[in-house]
């Protein structure tokens, strides 16, 4: 295996480890077997994980680079950061760039218990962090945060050269299977390899892109190993499918603005608007995505492609301009060509039926595309369990919880990394200031 990143401590097939720096070996170490504690380790290395890595709370009076390999980072797949590489279409919306007073609502119930937080290591600390570690930023006209460069790339290289500053060694292909208290500290084991530390944060994420190695597979590590309670885990962010689909040939196309709504025994049970996007078979895009945690098999969606024009307001323009072609209906509510011309094959030279499904285009879910496409996981380690202020489990001293292994998750919007950038800090300084 070739060592890819200097600095990074890399799993080799002969069970051995390298210590690069600039290229070179510098020191050999670790056995199936460390005797040795480390000061801090940090289970998952992807966006919570290594944003904790590289927190300042790391600094030893200024010092950096310290190659004692008392930190270290678990991976348990091949690559790092693979779902921050792929977040915001490989663009990486690392924040939004709204008013933290304004956020708190994208956490939806969680917001209240996430509020402290949020507010002590926000947006500002965030986008911060990247500006001064050479990643500029901008903001778009929805408030989304990006790379000037427009690459994740450049996001995750920032986490880990400030991680690898911080004297944080990474291990890839080591799967934790289990965690032991013993004595004051705790043993972490994976497959090949034993590790004792006092201090240990999980950053495992939630079951999202399994294939990314985001399988939820750390959640039955904390139940059994920890007693940690888990709420029940469902896809989140995922595009919904609806029964008896019309749009597989619009695959491709977004509306900019959209109002979609979820009707559950007949009450609007929730609602978002944003961009639409339709894929081969399903509804995607912001707005979809938002409310896709809200849709449950049988329920109804209805969506509005000219929202705030109401039914009234369509019907009437429809019969005092006469629209019967798909080219008259786009170029009178400025739509996609091809969405308004089925539309109207759809209404069947019926004005009224045309102003419904401009208006209140109604479909039953039939599912989710599940966790396979999910961006996110609804459920994950109840909040009640941990202190909000340093993300400590309270019955397990040493051991914090962060990002998406937290039963926390919010709308699209960059809100979600906001979430693992606040809790990843939290942590950090909690458990350094008993280390430093």
């Amino acid at each position: 295996m070739t060592a890819r990143l200097p600095g990074l401590l890399l799993p080799l097939r002969r069970k051995t480890d390298i210590l690069l720096q600039k290229g070179k070996i510098v020191m050999t170490a670790q056995t199936a077997q460390n005797t040795n504690p480390y000061e801090v380790i940090i289970i998952g290395a992807g966006a919570s994980g290594l944003m904790c890595a590289a927190s300042p709370a790391w600094a030893r009076n200024g010092e950096t680079g310290a190659l004692d390999e008392k930190r270290l980072v678990l991976e348990g797949g091949k690559r790092c950061g693979l779902k921050l590489l792929m977040s915001g279409g490989g663009h990486c919306n690392i924040t939004h760039e709204g008013n933290m007073r304004d956020l708190l609502g994208a956490y939806g119930d969680a917001g209240k218990v996430l509020r402290a937080v949020l507010y002590k290591y926000g947006n500002r600390d965030s986008m911060q962090f990247l500006e001064q570690a050479g990643v500029p930023l901008y903001a778009d006209e929805t408030g989304r945060v990006l790379p000037v460069s427009m690459k994740a790339q450049d996001v995750l290289d920032a986490y880990l050269k400030a991680a690898r500053e911080n004297g944080f060694a990474v291990r890839r292909e080591e799967r934790v299977n289990s965690i032991n208290k013993q004595d004051n500290c705790y043993c972490i084991h994976t497959e090949s390899h034993s590790f004792k530390t006092c201090k240990v944060v999980i950053a495992t994420g939630g079951c999202s892109y399994p294939t990314t190695g985001s399988d939820g597979g750390m959640f039955e590590v904390l139940q059994r190993d920890l007693g940690v309670a888990v709420s029940p885990l469902s896809p989140a962010l995922v595009p919904v499918i609806p029964e008896d689909y019309p749009y597989e040939e619009l695959a491709g196309i977004t509306i900019p603005h959209v109002r979609i709504s979820i009707h559950r025994d007949g009450q609007k049970s929730v609602h978002r608007e944003g961009a639409l996007l339709f894929t081969h078979g399903a509804f995607s895009g912001p707005c979809a995505l938002d409310i896709s945690s809200h849709a449950a098999r049988g329920s109804r969606i209805a969506l509005s492609y000219i929202h705030p024009m109401t039914f009234d307001d369509a019907y009437a323009a429809i019969r005092a301009q006469g629209l019967r072609t798909g080219k008259a209906v786009a170029a009178a509510f400025a739509l996609p060509k091809r969405l308004a011309a089925l539309l109207v094959q759809r209404a069947a030279d019926s004005p009224k039926r045309l102003a419904h499904l401009l208006t209140e285009d109604t479909f039953v879910v039939k599912d989710t595309e599940g966790f396979k496409t999910a961006m996110v996981t609804k459920g994950g380690a109840a909040l009640s369990q941990v202190n909000m202020t340093t993300m400590e489990l309270k019955d397990h001293p040493g051991i914090y919880i962060i990002g998406e292994a937290l039963d926390a998750d919010a709308i699209s919007g960059g809100y979600n990394l906001q979430l693992c950038w606040s809790t990843a800090q939290a942590a950090a300084f909690a458990a350094a200031a008993d280390i430093r």
